[in-house]
């Protein structure tokens, strides 16, 4: 089922004026980086769903164990997701950034995903 195509800042795709739609491999790696963004308990209709950023990653000295296995559970539930192949995390403390790669065998094809996030 195809989803609405999100551009650089993450809002909707209006190029065209319209909106556009993404599918396979496209909407597949755009939806593993939209659930990385969500807090959990962001979403009002289901506290559960996002990633405990607050609780196990935000802190002053995470257990990078905990961390790994949270990302980690992020990809493998996320819709179309058949087998993680790789998966690596750099950790600049001095930035207070994260790297976060990892190759990714879904349904429609091999997701490689390489993002900077800002802690």
């Amino acid at each position: 089922m195809p989803s609405f195509l999100l551009d650089q800042n993450s809002d909707l795709d209006l190029t065209g004026n319209k909106i556009n739609l993404v599918t396979g491999l496209q909407e597949i790696q755009q939806h593993m980086s939209v659930r990385f963004r969500l807090f959990r308990g962001e979403w009002f209709l289901d506290q559960e769903i996002g990633v405990p950023w607050f609780e196990d990653v935000l802190k002053k000295r995470p257990n990078f164990a905990v961390v790994a296995e949270v990302l980690k559970r992020v990809i493998t539930e996320t819709p179309g997701h058949v087998e993680l192949l790789e998966f690596e995390i750099d950790y600049d403390q001095q930035n207070r950034t994260m790297t976060l790669k990892f190759k990714d065998l879904t349904d429609p094809g091999i997701v490689n995903f390489n993002e900077e996030i800002v802690l």
